[in-house]
């Protein structure tokens, strides 16, 4: 079956178990330990004591196992930096073997010889590289080490080797005096590239402040126009719809598919709607997978979209899926709208829907 064979199946799929409110897809967040520090990252902590509640490889099997009985058809194993973890090959193996689509997020620092003869031997469906710049001075600046040679060696190697590696890209603050060159690196690797313009809030108890990371609207837009200028240049299409949903099922849940298809285990046990959406979470070891999904899900599907979202011409179009993230809200909570989110994202969607029609 070839990708896009692939992705309209997973796409169906998707749209079936939205109906059921079906587990089909998990993230497995195995730990919060990192070998870089992100300055926008949500998730790493450093403390030692941290650590000593990470999951053991067997917890990790059986909560896998109970997805799967579940109905778990796609998988994400993340960090973290999910290579840190002592075990992650017993864990990924254990889901190739019961027949489950394998993704890995890595920042590919570890993406060396030795791991890439493990993935040629037992091949991901995809692996996901989170670059964070276009030189040494870049990464230093964004995760606090100089590692670019490093990453860019690893990078090619897993090129050489044909597996399926795209590119991650989370725009900060830190990253702005670097972004050209770190774009112009990207598409020089002919590797795809998706990019995430705004970065999330930070977990509270990573003690990351927001306001030192985030962007403006002016230099999003600025990013945004340097990226879509070498796509249009590679593919000839700039706006596509980022919305997997059908017309009229807009009223309730979330309609990225978070808590309704899919959700995110944490390196705690704590199954949450997705990695960044936190707050109030069902601890899956204690009262069991099934029982966590049908009272996560059971939340997620009673709320409500906004009704000024209804209404929005660029949510109709499929431009928008109504993110509660961005729009500050926290778990359990009736959702509101930011109007500061809205307004920015219409301006980004008019400026380059204009750029397209000219």
């Amino acid at each position: 079956m070839n990708f896009y064979n692939f992705t309209n199946l997973k796409n169906t799929l998707i749209n079936e178990a939205k109906k059921e409110s079906y587990p089909l897809s998990f993230t497995f967040e195995l730990t919060p330990y990192c070998n870089l520090n992100c300055k926008m990252c949500y998730i790493h902590l450093e403390k030692e004591e941290n650590f000593k509640k990470l999951l053991t490889i067997k917890q990790w099997i059986e909560l896998i196992d109970k997805a799967y009985e579940n109905g778990m058809v796609f998988a994400l194993l993340t960090g973290g930096e999910v290579m840190t973890y002592k075990g992650w090959e017993e864990i990924y193996k254990h889901l190739l073997d019961i027949g489950v689509y394998v993704r890995i997020k890595t920042n590919g620092l570890l993406l060396n010889e030795k791991n890439i003869d493990f993935f040629k031997k037992y091949t991901p469906y995809g692996i996901n590289i989170s670059v964070y710049g276009g030189s040494e001075d870049a990464y230093e600046a964004v995760t606090g080490f100089r590692v670019f040679s490093k990453v860019r060696e690893n990078i090619e190697l897993a090129k050489k080797a044909n597996l399926p590696i795209n590119i991650a890209l989370t725009l900060s603050h830190h990253m702005l005096p670097y972004f050209k060159e770190t774009i112009e690196y990207i598409y020089s690797t002919n590797l795809n590239c998706g990019m995430s313009p705004f970065p999330h809030q930070a977990n509270e108890n990573t003690g990351r402040n927001f306001n030192t990371y985030n962007v403006s609207l002016e230099e999003a837009i600025s990013c945004i126009e340097q990226k879509l200028e070498l796509e249009y240049k590679k593919n000839g299409d700039l706006l596509k719809k980022t919305a997997n949903y059908k017309d009229g099922d807009i009223k309730k849940g979330l309609l990225c598919g978070a808590g309704i298809c899919s959700c995110c285990i944490g390196w705690d046990g704590y199954m949450h709607a997705c990695a960044n959406y936190r707050g109030l979470g069902y601890n899956a070891v204690e009262i069991g997978v099934k029982k966590a999904w049908k009272m996560l899900s059971k939340t997620v599907s009673s709320y409500e979209i906004p009704g000024q979202c209804c209404k929005c011409e660029l949510f109709k179009e499929k431009h928008c899926t109504f993110c509660p993230i961005e729009h500050g809200c926290k778990f359990g909570e009736k959702f509101k709208v930011n109007n500061e989110i809205c307004s920015r994202r219409k301006k980004i969607y008019s400026k380059f829907n204009l750029e397209k029609n000219k």
